[in-house]
């Protein structure tokens, strides 16, 4: 890619995400306070499969925290804001 200044740039990794509706989990958190055993059970499997799929494909996101996992209108989580994200060498035994 080549930008306006003439400086030429290589190695661009594009990350194209679907528009989330439901807002951020932090503010689901501060609106229901306590969500009960089932609740959290509900997304922390959600997280855990998340997180295992980054890690099959050797990214490593650095900066995970509720103000950057979305909420859509059927309560699935999405992970969002991989700016500090990274790829790392997956290690096969």
């Amino acid at each position: 890619m080549k930008k306006p200044s003439g400086r030429e740039i290589s190695n661009l990794v594009y990350i194209l995400l679907e528009y989330v509706t439901g807002g951020l989990l932090f503010d689901l958190c501060q609106t229901i306070g306590g969500m009960g055993e089932d609740n959290g059970r509900f997304f922390l499997s959600q997280m855990i499969e998340v997180m295992g799929y980054m890690q099959g494909k050797g990214v490593v996101h650095r900066d995970l925290k509720l103000e950057n996992i979305l909420v859509d209108d059927n309560m699935n989580l999405k992970v969002a804001d991989f700016g500090f994200a990274t790829y790392k060498k997956i290690n096969k035994l």
